[in-house]
């Protein structure tokens, strides 16, 4: 698996053979053709803000994708605040009409952790986006019993030494 920052560069890593590939960027709807190409190369995970992409992404993806609802656990410039409920419902519905797209959980960036100043610091920031996230999870376990949470930062994924109950960590 790898994580990458944009579709081209998802197509890069597809080229060259990676095979389970997320984007850690919103999907832009106007790269549909782009997103749908790379499909029919590699396990493709996507990230999620809002039911009319869900629309989009059902109506001309055809094979399996994977998507994530991006959270916002501090950063304040991406994602869905975790107590958006109403937003999160809404996406979560949207993506039970299409059969091929699979909701995978929830991912999130804590890019505040770069204002971290100390190891303790960064741990703290860790430790309060995991338990955001778990408590999403928590909410969505019975629904979705395989339900997942991403997380990852360079500080967090570097400095942290207990990670805890997280799924998946990006760096």
């Amino acid at each position: 698996k790898i994580t990458v920052s944009s579709v081209g560069m998802a197509r890069y890593f597809a080229e060259d053979g990676w095979k389970d590939i997320t984007i850690a960027f919103p999907v832009n709807v106007r790269q549909i053709g782009e997103i749908k190409e790379v499909t029919q190369k590699v396990n493709l995970g996507l990230l999620v803000l809002d039911a009319d992409t869900i629309e989009t992404l059902g109506e001309n993806i055809t094979l399996p994708v994977t998507l994530w609802i991006k959270i916002d656990v501090g950063t304040h410039r991406t994602g869905i605040a975790s107590e958006d409920t109403k937003t999160i419902n809404a996406i979560v519905e949207k993506i039970k009409l299409y059969p091929q797209l699979h909701f995978e959980g929830f991912l999130a960036h804590a890019g505040h952790s770069y204002q971290g100043r100390s190891v303790a610091e960064v741990q703290q920031i860790y430790d309060q986006s995991l338990a955001i996230m778990m408590d999403l999870k928590s909410q969505y376990k019975s629904q979705f019993p395989t339900i997942k949470i991403s997380l990852g930062d360079t500080p967090g994924s570097s400095m942290v030494r207990i990670f805890g109950p997280v799924d998946e960590l990006r760096p």
